[in-house]
Parts: C-alpha cells; sequence; structure tokens
C-alpha cells in the first residue's frame, strides 16, 4: 500500500486506523484501500493487480515496469 501513500501523500487507512484493524481488513476480509482522489484509475488498477491477495495472480516486476513505461508523465 505504500504507493497509495506516495500517489495521495497520506496513509492508505487513514491515521486512525490501528495496525491491528489495518491487518484484519487486509488479511481477513481481503480489503485494500479505496482509490485516493488523486490517483487515476489506471494508476489504481495497477495497483490493485500487484497486491493480489493470492500471490500466483500478482503481476510481477517486468509487467510491472511495462505498465509503468506506459504511463504519461
Amino acid at each position: 500500500m505504500c504507493i497509495l501513500e506516495g500517489v495521495s501523500g497520506k496513509y492508505p487507512w487513514g491515521i486512525t486506523m490501528p495496525d491491528n484493524a489495518v491487518v484484519f481488513h487486509v488479511l481477513q476480509r481481503q480489503i485494500i484501500p479505496q482509490r485516493p482522489v488523486n490517483c487515476s484509475k489506471t494508476a489504481y488498477h495497477l495497483v490493485k493487480k500487484m497486491c493480489r491477495f493470492n500471490p500466483n495472480e500478482r503481476l510481477g516486476i517486468n509487467e510491472v515496469v511495462n505498465v509503468l513505461s506506459g504511463f504519461k508523465r
């Protein structure tokens, strides 16, 4: 979720959610933070693919680099 923090400049779950609640949301409920307002849908889609709960379904680094190279600056 560091990438969401980098894009938004804010903690992905806010500053009021305790770490154990974050762990519960991610591991037990399999929920990731919502898309920050200043994060494009394309970038958030990439984040979701990188954070898939099944490790076999996650993008590899080469795929991530390919997608990122296609982003406009």
